[in-house]
């Protein structure tokens, strides 16, 4: 993650961290999934792990980490299994500058995919002035014909520990209707940031391109 190490906190037991630059990160989780002991956990792992790669591919093609995926306690009836994702990015700052007001600027932006305008808010987080964002999305048809919709609150910020830049973090979910819960839990979760130096990267590396 560019020349900073990220990290935030979550505190229930079906986020579970998957490691984006380990080969093995998704069976790694897959593996968890299956060891928690219930009848069905075996099968919920093997139906589970294509999602999990896929998720895994799409953070390294973002350049994204730290990553913890949500994995319900019973398998779904019905995909996604992993109900919600949560991951930081190191983002090159926007054209017009280095503000809250550039950023909201991009992010009020037309986009295809939207299903509605976003609400966008400035906030205080512990690691600095943000942007928070949260918007209804749609995503491609999956197998079975169904449109997946997604809910996500992303958070912009500008922190001292990354002047060059912006960190976003950004929780989604795929459950609709249970925004008065998860938005919440979003807060919690964006309170524990962190960022510190790291060892640098390698040359070349600016972080994504906004708006990523």
């Amino acid at each position: 993650m560019a020349d900073v190490m990220a990290s935030f906190t979550t505190t229930t037991v079906d986020w579970i961290p998957l490691p984006v630059d380990d080969p093995d990160g998704a069976d790694q989780v897959a593996r968890e999934v299956a060891e928690r002991g219930g009848e069905h956990d075996k099968d919920f792992a093997r139906a589970l792990l294509p999602e999990l790669k896929s998720l895994q591919a799409i953070a390294q093609e973002r350049g994204a980490s730290p990553m913890s995926v949500q994995i319900p306690l019973e398998q779904p009836s019905a995909p996604p299994f992993v109900t919600a994702t949560a991951f930081m990015v190191c983002q090159q700052p926007p054209d017009a500058g280095r503000s809250l007001d550039a950023i909201a600027a991009v992010i009020r932006e037309p986009r295809d995919w939207r299903v509605r305008e976003p609400d966008i808010r400035r906030i205080e987080l512990p690691l600095g002035p943000a942007c928070r964002v949260r918007e209804l999305a749609t995503e491609a048809e999956m197998e079975d014909g169904r449109r997946l919709l997604l809910e996500y609150v992303t958070y912009y910020v500008l922190t001292d520990a990354y002047p060059e830049g912006v960190i976003e973090f950004t929780v989604t979910w795929t459950t609709i209707g249970v925004a008065e819960i998860m938005s919440p839990l979003a807060d919690e979760i964006a309170a524990t940031l962190t960022v510190e130096p790291a060892e640098p990267a390698p040359s070349g590396y600016a972080g994504t391109a906004w708006p990523g």
